[in-house]
């Protein structure tokens, strides 16, 4: 059984990331689908069920068909808008496959935050959340190690501290702010 917390940790995921279907180059020019998934490499890309639209509805997409798509996608300049990536023959991932790698990732970056830091299972809910999202974005390795002080408050269960330490680079204000209001939130 899922907790609560992990689906309203799912939920804020795909609202920051948002949810697209097809590969597309994200910011920093990396293959990417679904709700924010980078593939690093066309054998990335060639293990996901991709499928492509036949006469009859979908079909499941072909090692040619994703590897002839994933060329077109990098050959493609980065910083554009995830649509201008799509194409009539794009290949495309279900939503439940969307659905079932973000919560395969999560739940491992989870699993990763449950080991180095003590007491995480007893952490406020909104805490869990900020810091599923944030191991989202930067990889739970990288809250471990990147965020001392952060890692140091929640431990300590110090919440406003930890909303004085949880502000990442190249996130939007609006998702740092709201990652500041899930620690303070923790504190009442």
């Amino acid at each position: 059984m899922v907790s609560m917390y992990f689906d309203d940790a799912l939920a804020a995921i795909e609202y920051h990331e948002g949810k697209i279907s097809w590969m597309y180059l994200d910011t920093r020019g990396n293959v990417t689908v679904g709700i924010g998934l980078m593939l690093p490499n066309l054998d990335a890309a060639l293990a996901q069920p991709f499928k492509i639209e036949g006469m009859g509805g979908p079909l499941p997409a072909t090692h040619d068909q994703i590897t002839n798509d994933w060329n077109r996608v990098t050959s493609m300049p980065m910083g554009k808008a995830a649509v201008a990536y799509h194409s009539m023959s794009s290949c495309f991932l279900a939503d439940e496959d969307i659905t079932a790698n973000l919560f395969a990732y999560v739940k491992t970056e989870e699993a990763t935050l449950q080991r180095g830091l003590p007491g995480y299972d007893q952490f406020p809910d909104p805490a869990k959340i900020a810091l599923l999202d944030m191991g989202y974005n930067l990889g739970a390795a990288g809250v471990l190690h990147g965020y001392p002080h952060l890692c140091a408050a929640c431990v300590a269960g110090d919440w406003k501290a930890a909303s004085q330490q949880c502000q990442r680079r190249g996130i939007g204000t609006d998702r740092n702010s709201w990652t500041v209001a899930q620690f303070l939130a923790s504190a009442s």
